[in-house]
């Protein structure tokens, strides 16, 4: 039976337009819906977005319970995919990053750009950016992680 076949009957909900599950050890592909379909890379995106701003908490030690962030005016705004984010929301960087990973949230990636951003603009010396927008300091340090 396929494996989307016993998710429905467990209950799960699936909500990926296109995805593929195999072994590991084997190469198998177990099953998959729309596989060979195009994507936009917005997720990869997200994925950069938490690995950049992962850096950032290591280097800088920064407790990700503790540490929270409030959902500006421009992510709340924000169409696509989205963590049903409203503007003044607050959450730990934890919660914001699985905001952001579990239902594809592009507000919660905003607000975490913006936040990273101005972290990196008050700890690193402001004359190292050529810029001064947050969210712009952020990509210019997500860009840097994937070249290197």
């Amino acid at each position: 039976m396929k494996l989307k076949n016993l998710a429905l009957q467990s209950g799960l909900k699936l909500t990926a337009k296109s995805w593929l599950i195999l072994n590991s050890k084997t190469g198998e592909i177990l099953s998959s819906q729309q596989e060979h379909e195009r994507r936009e890379i917005a997720s990869i995106t997200k994925v950069m977005t938490a690995y950049t701003a992962i850096q950032i908490i290591s280097n800088l030690h920064i407790n990700v319970t503790e540490s929270k962030i409030e959902t500006p005016c421009e992510a709340a705004a924000l169409k696509g995919t989205r963590a049903e984010l409203s503007e003044g929301d607050v959450l730990s960087v934890l919660d914001m990053l699985h905001a952001m990973l579990l239902p594809s949230g592009n507000d919660a990636a905003y607000a975490l750009a913006e936040y990273f951003g101005l972290v990196l603009l008050e700890v690193e010396l402001k004359s190292q950016y050529k810029m001064v927008d947050p969210v712009q300091v952020f990509i210019y340090e997500m860009n840097k992680s994937a070249k290197a």
